[in-house]
Formats: C-alpha cells, structure tokens, sequence
C-alpha cells in the first residue's frame, strides 16, 4: 500500500497530509509533530493514518495493522491520554506517565520497525512531565515517532514546541463536511446533512455527535415545529413548545437555536415555509430576537422565559 491510500478517505487537511508524505517519501520525516487547532475537527485522525502508514512500512498485513490501530491494540502504537500509565487519572498527563513511557522505550518495537507515540491531550503534561518528555525529543531513538496533539499549543513550553514540526489545523468548510457526512450516512435527506454541516462550526466530531446521538436526532424536527409554531400556531402551541424546550439542556438549545435560524434566513430569503407563502416577515428584527436568545442563553437566565419572550415577540409582526 502506497502513501496515498492511507488518505483516501479523509476529507480536508490537505496541507498537512501533502507536506508530510513528502516528507516521508524523502526519508525525512520529522521524529516530533505537533498537530494544534480546535477540539474535533480530525488532527487525532490524522495522527493515526500516520501511525497506520508508518507501522505498515514493510510489512505483508496492512490490512490487520491498520485494524488494530483503529483499535488501539498495536503494540507498537502507544496512546498517551489522561489514564495512560498512571494508578488514580487527574486532568493532567503526569511524570509517572512519560517515566513509564521510557521504560517502554527500552523494549524497542515488537512488530513492526517503528514505534509511535501519540499524546493527546499534549498540553494537559504537566510541568516535570514535559521536562522530562523532552530529553527523548532531543535525542530520539531510532524509529520512534511522536504526535503531540493540541488545543492550545501556548500551554507547551517554549522548548517542547521547538522540538516539533508543527503543524496548525483550521475548522473543515461546510461543504467538506457535508461530503464527508454524505458518504458515511447516504441514507439521510440531503438537506438535513447540510443543516447538520452549517451547524458544525467546522467540527466534524460535532457533526458526527449530531446525527448519531438520540438527544440531536430531534434537532432538525424541533427547529422545522418552532418555526412553524411561530409563523402559523396558536399562543397555546407557542407556550407549549417554550416549555418543552425548558427542559434540554443549554448545549443542545443553542445548537437548536442555530438551526432555527437557518430556516429563518431561508424562510426570508424565499418568502415561503414548505410550500406555504410567508407575509410581513421581517428578517432582521427575527434575527436580531435570536441573538439575543443566544446571548441569554449563555447566562443563567430562565430557559423557558428565553424562549417564551423569543416567540411571543416574533409574533409581534
């Protein structure tokens, strides 16, 4: 298998996948990268394609290798995280995680030529952890490979991050996510993907956590029902739906919020809601209510008086 068909399926982060196979392909890959940028958007993906391509460099079983790094079961892969190596996990890598580290680096690979080592979150070491990470950055033994991954590569001292090649991740376009969420789920109305997409923030794991769990499955119907509500319902079935929404959670309502949203600026732009003509809509007072719902929403203020104020006032059209 080629460097290429570890990255067929990815979608974005095009220039980091080119700059490193090239630099793999030139035998000068870096022993140290580090992988910074928002929470979600696939630098831990790539980090594993990488550890696939690596630890499958001359072996006959790519297929089974890239299986047990999907599952982390590679014994030549090694997954620094907050539990890694330690007896009672705190919010912080520890030292008694990179000291276990380096005993495992004295055994060398089992399997493969290369061993691969992923920390994520790399900024959460503390610090005797990172001193002590850094004296195998600066003289890394033969065939090992390390990912640090990070949110706020700030939070690394100045002399980890020198001993990287640093690479920094931007949030995906809405239309890779949606081309990424239209292979994976071919089986949902393309518009809904699309809503999900524009919602995202650019985060694909966010997209993902959208469609795939219970709680946001109702997103899409709840923000068509209140949109709906407001154009066309009684005060009844609007005081009824600002009661159902006081009981989600904040997370979850300003996702909804977003959602509602899109369907106004449709709404808007098309003068009609499914099919129905729309009169004496006015867009930016709408819009202007939803920001300050979101605003609100964000403080500790009453989730049903949000939400009773946001419709009664939109229906003051």
């Amino acid at each position: 298998m080629n460097s290429s068909d570890y990255f067929s399926d990815i979608i974005g982060h095009k220039r980091v996948i080119s700059s490193l196979k090239s630099s793999w392909i030139q035998n000068r890959f870096p022993h140290s990268v580090l992988f910074s940028g928002p929470e979600g958007i696939g630098k831990k993906t790539i980090a594993l394609n990488f550890s696939r391509m690596i630890l499958s460099h001359g072996q006959q079983n790519a297929d089974n290798i890239s299986k047990r790094i999907e599952h982390r079961t590679h014994p030549d892969l090694i997954f620094i995280d907050l539990e890694w190596g330690v007896k009672n996990p705190t919010s912080f890598i520890k030292i008694e995680a990179v000291r276990q580290l380096e005993r495992r680096l004295k055994s060398g690979s089992y399997e493969s030529n290369s061993l691969v080592i992923i920390i994520d979150p790399a900024e959460q070491m503390t610090r005797g952890a990172a001193n002590a990470l850094l004296k195998t950055l600066e003289e890394p033994p033969d065939g090992v490979f390390f990912f640090l991954i990070a949110v706020s590569p700030h939070r690394l001292p100045i002399t980890i991050r020198s001993r990287c090649q640093s690479y920094r991740f931007s949030p995906l376009s809405e239309n890779d996510i949606f081309t990424s969420l239209s292979r994976s789920f071919s089986e949902k109305k393309p518009e809904d993907l699309q809503k999900i997409a524009e919602i995202s923030g650019g985060r694909i794991s966010r997209a993902l956590k959208y469609l795939t769990s219970q709680d946001y499955n109702g997103l899409i119907s709840m923000a068509d029902q209140a949109t709906e509500t407001v154009l066309n319902g009684s005060l009844v079935s609007i005081l009824n739906l600002a009661d159902k929404l006081s009981h989600q959670d904040r997370e979850l309502l300003s996702q909804f919020l977003s959602l509602f949203e899109i369907n106004l600026l449709k709404t808007g732009k098309e003068r009609q809601f499914k099919g129905k003509p729309v009169r004496n809509f006015d867009t930016v007072k709408w819009l202007a209510l939803l920001r300050q719902s979101k605003y609100d929403l964000e403080g500790n203020i009453n989730k049903g008086l949000i939400f009773e104020h946001l419709f009664l006032e939109m229906r003051r059209r």
